[in-house]
C-alpha cells in the first residue's frame, strides 16, 4: 500500500514540475517576443 502511494506521489510531482516548467518557459519566450502587443485576428492570420 506504502509503495502505491508513493508512485502515485511520484507521478503527481513529476506532473507539478513539468507543469511549472512550461509555464517559465512559455513566460520566458512570451518576454523574447518581438511582438509589442498581442493579436489575436486569427482570420487575418490565416490567409
Amino acid at each position: 500500500m506504502i509503495r502505491f502511494i508513493g508512485r502515485r506521489l511520484l507521478f503527481i510531482a513529476l506532473i507539478y514540475v513539468l507543469i511549472v516548467f512550461s509555464a517559465y518557459l512559455g513566460m520566458r519566450m512570451i518576454r523574447n517576443s518581438e511582438v509589442s502587443r498581442p493579436d489575436h485576428d486569427l482570420v487575418r492570420h490565416a490567409r
